[in-house]
């Protein structure tokens, strides 16, 4: 069992936004609700999975919609009281505990502050072990478990109660009251018994995040964080980071037949002479060194910048930024054929098998 303070705050901030591969944004006004949550002597539990009880009810809170809105439409806590009150009424449980549904960027202090708020545990773990922007892109979809009934409450203050067993109905159900109702909102649900939690749940990604923020935050050189980026990754649930790339921000172009962006660098020092580009659509998705594919989703491709020495979403990055490009390999749990069914290259509309950055790279791995 661990406990989280104020002390976790700026490392859970920077390692979310670090396993967020570009997505999930960033805001400094839930940073700061935290920070006023958390006041000294104030702390939030955190349930490692075999610490969380079989016959006990878990539930998940999440912010959905755009993140560039978040700062507009600051959230007052009451969202996250409101919608696990009305699921608990709608199930007859009481909750033991919440878990986030992404733990990154936003999502990951949103958990936080929803366990806080409601004075109850969090778990140590999430269902997507990075950013994805739609709700069937989660480990309960792959193990076929609906998120059946929900709660969610617009921007506007108005709550819906859901029922529906098809993931993919449910999330456009949801997109269609995001888009007439300001584009954030705030969902409950996923509630199941901690047996279930521990068989769907990617493992320590909160922690592993808070790790990674650690070591970013610490960093005084690039090279320095490098190398602590690598060696509190290469025993977690994901894999050993992979520095991909480094140089400077060309242009940021729409492809238009793909509806993507296209972030393209030229290189600087080891990587002078070479280019690389990023597909995006909300996350970093494919990328290309000179032409090639270097790393795709679900791996985790995610910027640095090499000037300030921390994770920047994709919102952020401009022309004439350096950057380095950092790859780190999907759990496993997001690798498996059923997997990759809802998560893979494919899903987003790029019609090419899944290699995983091990394979892409066996020396640095295996050799």
């Amino acid at each position: 069992m661990k406990t989280i303070d104020q002390s976790w705050i700026m490392p859970l901030t920077y390692g979310g936004v670090f396993l967020g591969s570009g997505g999930g944004g960033h805001s400094l006004l839930l940073q700061l609700h935290l920070e006023e949550l958390l006041k000294p002597g104030k702390t939030v539990t955190l349930l490692d999975l075999f610490e969380i009880r079989d016959q006990a009810n878990y539930a998940s809170i999440c912010m959905m919609g755009s993140s560039e809105l978040s700062d507009e439409n600051p959230m007052t806590s009451t969202e996250c009281t409101n919608i696990i009150n009305r699921l608990s009424q709608l199930t007859n449980h009481k909750h033991s505990g919440l878990f986030a549904l992404e733990a990154v960027s936003l999502n990951i202090l949103y958990g936080v502050i929803g366990a806080c708020v409601l004075g109850c545990p969090l778990v140590d773990g999430d269902a997507m072990g990075r950013a994805f922007p739609e709700l069937q892109m989660t480990t309960f979809h792959i193990n076929n478990i609906a998120c059946n009934p929900c709660v969610f409450q617009d921007n506007r203050g108005n709550c819906y109660e859901i029922f529906q067993d098809d993931t993919f109905l449910l999330e456009l159900g949801i997109r269609k009251v995001l888009f007439e109702n300001g584009g954030i909102g705030f969902l409950a649900g996923y509630e199941n018994p901690g047996s279930v939690i521990k068989k769907c749940l990617i493992p320590n990604t909160i922690s592993f995040a808070a790790e990674i923020g650690r070591e970013i935050v610490s960093a005084k050189s690039y090279q320095d964080m490098l190398a602590g980026l690598i060696n509190v990754s290469k025993n977690s649930v994901y894999g050993k980071c992979i520095e991909l790339f480094k140089g400077t921000v060309n242009e940021i172009e729409r492809v238009q037949k793909l509806n993507w962006d296209n972030i393209s660098l030229s290189g600087s020092g080891d990587y002078k002479n070479h280019t690389f580009s990023i597909l995006v659509h909300n996350e970093n998705l494919i990328a290309f060194k000179d032409n090639a594919i270097a790393a795709m989703v679900p791996d985790i491709i995610t910027f640095v910048d090499l000037q300030r020495l921390k994770p920047v979403p994709n919102s952020e990055v401009k022309p004439g930024m350096e950057l380095a490009v950092i790859g780190l390999p999907a759990p496993l749990a997001l690798k498996t054929p059923r997997a990759l069914d809802v998560v893979g290259p494919q899903c987003f509309g790029y019609k090419t098998r899944y290699r995983s950055l091990e394979q892409m790279n066996a020396s640095y791995y295996f050799g």
